[in-house]
């Protein structure tokens, strides 16, 4: 861990990714301690889109409702569901990538054909769909943007299993006798695992702009909760959009750091975790 750290911290915007990441974490985690969860709900429409000042931070929405509130609590949800649909996107794919990869034949090539007509509709298309018939909430979301992950975490975790398997070290320990479920846990898993943890920091980063973008548009994640994408569909109105600044910009730029830090996360991971960067 020393090692990987030490390569990982060569690379300054990675380490500005995870700052970036912490402190989003810290923010998050901690929030019922400085603003509470009322001010997300609170409407006072006598007081709607006023201006940043010392009573709101960040202004008022339309609803007088202040975005202070609503992007910290926003932000729970958002980063919620990116870590739950990229968790369970993971978990599904790993397994079907790893089974394809041991298993091979007429069950790697059915799997594999399904998973790339999945692969071939747009992913937000794709979660638009599952959306749309499922009905706009948290878990379908979750749902909608998890099998979009399914089919890229497969291919990928297929060819990690299959370049280890191909390793001498692998066909000496199986004409040795070690069993199949020491080899997975003592060969494959371990030398698989840093292009697995990698990839998933860019998929968090991409299911994240997924949903928000699904929100954006509104079938997403819906009142009563917050999350960035239903806060930045305040640009639907182009009043608002033009003359009320503040009431998107500032979930439009947190979306874009957020992102912006998992991908720097995952290019210093990918430094760290590459054999090939040792050199």
């Amino acid at each position: 861990m020393k090692k990987m750290w030490k390569k990982y911290s060569k690379n300054k915007m990675s380490v500005l990714g995870f700052v970036i990441i912490v402190l989003l974490l810290i923010l998050v985690i901690f929030a019922d301690l400085y603003v509470g969860y009322d001010k997300v709900l609170a409407q006072d429409v006598k007081n709607k889109l006023q201006s940043p000042s010392l009573s709101h931070i960040c202004g008022t929405d339309n609803l007088g409702r202040d975005l202070f509130a609503r992007l910290i609590y926003g932000a729970r949800v958002s980063l919620g569901i990116g870590v739950a649909a990229t968790f369970a996107g993971m978990m599904i794919g790993c397994i079907l990538g790893a089974a394809c990869a041991y298993i091979g034949g007429i069950f790697d090539n059915a799997v594999m054909r399904i998973l790339d007509v999945l692969y071939c509709v747009p992913f937000v298309l794709q979660a638009m769909l599952i959306v749309a018939i499922l009905g706009s909430s948290i878990p379908n979301l979750i749902f909608a943007v998890t099998v979009g992950n399914i089919p890229g975490y497969a291919k990928v975790t297929r060819g990690a299993v299959i370049s280890v398997t191909e390793r001498d070290y692998v066909k000496a320990a199986k004409v040795s006798g070690v069993s199949t479920g020491n080899i997975i846990l003592k060969y494959i898993i371990p030398n698989a695992a840093g292009v697995l943890i990698t990839n998933g920091a860019f998929y968090l980063a991409d299911t994240l702009l997924a949903s928000s973008g699904l929100s954006f548009l509104g079938i997403g994640v819906k009142f009563p909760y917050a999350s960035w994408g239903n806060i930045v569909n305040a640009v639907n109105d182009v009043y608002v959009l033009t003359n009320f600044w503040f009431v998107w910009i500032p979930a439009g730029f947190l979306i874009l750091i957020t992102v912006l830090g998992f991908n720097f996360v995952g290019d210093g991971l990918r430094d760290a975790f590459d054999p090939k960067m040792k050199r």
